[in-house]
C-alpha cells in the first residue's frame, strides 16, 4: 500500500505546475467565440492576450485559488489512474518474469 501511496504523489506532482497552464488555456478557448460574435469581432480588443498575462488576470480578479480550477477532480483521476497503471504493471513483470 505505501508503494500505491507513493506513486499517486509521484503522478500528481506534475499537475500542480501544469494546472495553471490548463486555466490560461480554457480562458484563451472560450473567449474567441465570444469576441467575434459581439459587435461582429470587430476592433475589440481581447481580454486574454497570452499565457502570463491571462494567469495574472484571474489571479488578481478572481484570486490565487482561481488559477488552480479543476485542479482537485483532475489530480485525483490522474493520480490514481498512474498508480493502478504502476502496480498492474509490476505485477504483470512478477508474473510474466522467467522463474
Amino acid at each position: 500500500m505505501s508503494h500505491f501511496l507513493a506513486r499517486v504523489l509521484f503522478f500528481s506532482f506534475p499537475f500542480v505546475c501544469s494546472a495553471p497552464f490548463d486555466v490560461a488555456k480554457s480562458r484563451f478557448q472560450s473567449q474567441l467565440p465570444l469576441s467575434l460574435r459581439e459587435n461582429g469581432g470587430a476592433g475589440q480588443r481581447l481580454k486574454y492576450r497570452y499565457t502570463l498575462q491571462t494567469l495574472w488576470v484571474v489571479a488578481r480578479e478572481e484570486g490565487v485559488r482561481a488559477v488552480y480550477k479543476g485542479f482537485a477532480p483532475k489530480v485525483l483521476r490522474m493520480s490514481i489512474g498512474g498508480g493502478v497503471s504502476m502496480c498492474a504493471f509490476e505485477a504483470a513483470c512478477y508474473f510474466l518474469k522467467p522463474k
